[in-house]
């Protein structure tokens, strides 16, 4: 009876290699991150029965790749006790993450399962390995079976000594692996709404102020003083430069398609979402253009600000100095002139320059999921249907496996 020839693009888990590993006659190299009880077991068996040289493992020794489930510590202590017995060892290389057996003139190049995250593929329709006939021989060269032996090998040249392994037992009681096929569970939830952060930064021009020294103002009344010192604007509401068109932009935004969940913030429908961000572009590009008219028009305004602040203040100025000026500049004989210059400079440095001034301005938007802990909260879902009465249903959730789609129709149940 004619044989079905063997799948080139294959399946590589327990079952198949286990089954390959039995049919070994000369030799058999196994390497991967670590190795299951299952195909510890074939090796075991195949290795007693072999010359002890015959055969190769290298694996990974360590404690993460067993909390990640490529492996058992059971299979990494069976293999260890059984090559100790024969005189033989099995081999470390750190960092491998691909999985190669060679039996006999077979080889098997496959990807290895990290069972924390998926089971292992059972069927040809989930292919994880590609068989290659004899080994390339620079792949034997790199194992140490090549012509020169391990004279050439570059892999697996420390052994895995007791120790080591004892090593890992330690860091695994520390912190044990989960069970990994409840860790593969997760609860899949898909929010029709969404937490949305929307700010203007830089824009508000009308909220500058300068800090004018105070002994500029000795001569003026307290009330004055107070007045001058603490309110005094770049910018007033009413100014051409105030953002206040660009704020009623925002808002008109806001109420179009934004919620409010109090004591949240902000949502939107997904739905809704496109059509926020286009309107969205719009305040973008209206930002953009109100700073460009600032960086045009500030250095004029703050030329005809410092003016009027300077005739404001010149006069009680001039009649009584600060004693700093009259200390570094000054005689007792004040020269209007002098003192109406030094006052000038003084209220431009206060005032500052146009790009001192203008930092970056930007509209920006954050979309943030909905938790499932929130979707959980039975107040914050009274809040949020208040918030969204159209929507018949707020969530739906369907219990999932990691590291795979799940078919269609399986959800569980929606809120």
């Amino acid at each position: 009876m004619n044989r079905e020839p063997q799948r080139a693009v294959t399946v590589a888990n327990d079952q198949t290699m286990a089954e390959m590993i039995r049919q070994a006659e000369r030799r058999i190299i196994f390497m991967a991150p670590a190795v299951t009880q299952a195909v510890a077991l074939a090796l075991v068996h195949k290795w007693q029965s072999l010359p002890a040289d015959a055969v190769t493992v290298i694996v990974d020794v360590s404690a993460d790749v067993l909390r990640l489930g490529y492996g058992d510590l059971t299979a990494l202590q069976l293999l260890e006790s059984t090559a100790a017995g024969l005189g033989a060892t099995i081999d470390k290389q750190k960092g491998i993450r691909i999985g190669l057996l060679i039996v006999d003139d077979e080889t098997l190049v496959y990807s290895p399962t990290a069972r924390l995250i998926e089971a292992g593929p059972k069927q040809q329709e989930t292919p994880n390995a590609i068989r290659l006939g004899l080994p390339p021989a620079g792949v034997e060269r790199d194992l140490g079976a090549g012509p020169e032996g391990v004279k050439e090998r570059t892999l697996g040249l420390d052994k895995a000594a007791r120790r080591d392994i004892q090593q890992v037992e330690e860091e695994l009681k520390v912190c044990p692996p989960q069970e990994f096929n409840v860790a593969r569970q997760v609860m899949v939830f898909n929010a029709y709404f969404e937490f949305v952060e929307l700010t203007l930064t830089g824009i508000y021009m009308q909220r500058k102020t300068i800090q004018i020294p105070t002994d500029l103002l000795l001569a003026l009344d307290e009330t004055t003083q107070k007045k001058i010192h603490t309110t005094y604007k770049l910018i007033e509401n009413g100014d051409a430069l105030s953002c206040r068109g660009l704020m009623e932009d925002r808002n008109r935004l806001v109420k179009m398609h934004l919620r409010y969940i109090p004591g949240h913030g902000a949502v939107i429908e997904r739905t809704a979402k496109q059509k926020f961000l286009e309107d969205f572009q719009k305040l973008q590009e209206a930002v953009d253009a109100f700073g460009e008219q600032i960086r045009k028009s500030l250095k004029a305004k703050l030329e005809e600000r410092c003016k009027a602040l300077h005739a404001q203040l010149l006069p009680v100025v001039t009649k009584q100095p600060p004693e700093r000026w009259k200390r570094s500049v000054f005689t007792k004989d004040d020269n209007p002139a002098a003192i109406s210059e030094r006052l000038l400079e003084e209220l431009a440095e206060a005032f500052g320059t146009a790009d001192q001034l203008i930092g970056k301005m930007d509209a920006a938007v954050v979309f943030k999921a909905v938790t499932y802990e929130s979707l959980r909260d039975q107040k914050f879902m009274e809040l949020a249907r208040a918030a969204f009465p159209a929507l018949k249903q707020l969530y739906d959730e369907e219990t999932a496996v990691k590291g795979r789609m799940t078919p269609p129709g399986t959800a569980k149940g929606a809120a």
